[in-house]
């Protein structure tokens, strides 16, 4: 086994995790499809930008990173300061320790990815010229193609690389938001009095049903409408190469 491959294996639950919200997508498309060379869309696609894509499409690849990292940077930043103001939510000390714990790992993913961002945003900003980016994305390996021609095969690492902070933040939202849903239950089951409003202690019953059917009903439509496309995108991708194929005979 690789060293890689090890790694693979170690990261597997926490990509899980960040995938937890947008699970009615890989009940539709598959979760094997993550984790599958040959089925890992996101792999197919880098590798035909380095055998085939222009060096005007490696450069907007390299910017879109760029922007992507920056991005990355600003809702971690958010999120971090989101985590800190949920340590002070009332009665939290008084609720299930675990709620604290999440609340502690959301600030630390949150902080640890705008650190990788920016290590990431400094190496990859030395790679201007394309064939250094070629280099970069690729792991050195030649294979021979379907079609009979020498292909370099992308970089599973450089693959990681670049997604491991969308990852992390992804892990960093679900805890954070497994976290206040523990600290609203708990508040529920010890029957505590987290806020009162014209003299009405409000009902945490509500507040937590309000809390479920809101996360439920946005996770489930984002990651129904996700795996859809990704639906979509597998019945009609074939038939557009093809027609592409067409169009570029007839020419």
């Amino acid at each position: 086994m690789e060293l890689m491959d090890a790694f693979g294996i170690i990261g597997a639950p926490a990509r899980a995790v960040a995938r937890i919200l947008l699970f009615l997508r890989y009940i539709l498309y598959g979760y094997s499809a993550l984790n599958s060379w040959s089925r890992n869309e996101y792999l197919q696609r880098l590798e035909i930008l380095l055998n085939h894509g222009s060096d005007d499409d490696l450069t907007s690849f390299r910017d879109a990173q760029l922007d992507s990292f920056r991005l990355v940077a600003v809702v971690g930043a958010l999120l971090a300061q989101t985590a800190i103001s949920a340590l002070s939510l009332p009665l939290l000390v008084d609720t299930h320790g675990s709620a604290r714990v999440m609340f502690v790992m959301s600030l630390g993913l949150s902080l640890l990815a705008i650190f990788f961002t920016c290590v990431q945003q400094r190496e990859l900003g030395f790679v201007r010229r394309p064939s250094d980016i070629r280099a970069w994305l690729s792991n050195g390996i030649r294979y021979n193609a379907a079609d009979g021609s020498e292909a370099f095969q992308s970089s599973m690492a450089a693959h990681h690389l670049l997604q491991s902070p969308h990852e992390m933040m992804g892990v960093s939202i679900t805890v954070f938001i497994a976290g206040l849903g523990v600290y609203l239950g708990s508040a529920w089951a010890r029957d505590l009095n987290l806020g009162v409003i014209n003299d009405v202690r409000q009902g945490n019953v509500a507040v937590l049903g309000a809390f479920i059917a809101v996360m439920g009903f946005a996770s489930m439509l984002f990651g129904f409408l996700l795996g859809q496309r990704s639906v979509d995108n597998r019945k009609s991708l074939g038939l557009f190469e093809s027609h592409g194929r067409i169009e570029k005979r007839e020419y």
